[in-house]
């Protein structure tokens, strides 16, 4: 892994709080000379959800502007809870768009030393229906890429 901040995708959901909880463990996991001077090391990307679908319901704009809103805010609190009482320096940065696209353009101008996503467990028929934001960033990111997933449940229960 190159040295950098971790750029992770957040967006309250649990599968970004446990990305959020290994990129914190990855920071910390660092040589202290190896923790970056004055920049940020943790960057919580969390990319809305595209303002139009507000125009496509007409109505319902109000309420969908504030769902977003609520999503925001959910996210950055988690983030603010998993770095509190920790020396780590952090940004959280909004960006509207495709996710995989938007957390890819964050990292690239952040230089990142890797990127940490949450990723579901897919079956094959909804693998192909759906792309999710894992699979895309494996498409199409060069760089170094954490994905991480829930643990199974466990068999037979």
């Amino acid at each position: 892994m190159r040295n950098g901040p971790v750029v992770v995708g957040v967006d309250g959901s649990p599968e970004s709080v446990l990305a959020l909880e290994r990129a914190v463990e990855l920071i910390e996991s660092r040589p202290a000379d190896a923790r970056m001077g004055g920049a940020s090391e943790l960057v919580a990307v969390h990319v809305r959800a595209n303002g139009a679908l507000a125009y496509m319901a007409p109505g319902a704009g109000d309420k969908i502007c504030d769902a977003l809103d609520q999503v925001e805010s959910s996210a950055r609190r988690v983030t603010e809870d998993a770095v509190a009482g920790r020396r780590i320096r952090w940004d959280f940065v909004v960006r509207q768009g495709e996710t995989a696209r938007e957390l890819t353009r964050e990292a690239e101008a952040r230089h990142a030393g890797v990127v940490v996503v949450g990723g579901h467990r897919h079956s094959a028929i909804s693998s192909a229906l759906v792309r999710s934001v894992d699979s895309a960033m494996v498409h199409t990111y060069d760089g170094t890429l954490m994905i991480v997933r829930p643990e199974p449940a466990p068999s037979g229960s």
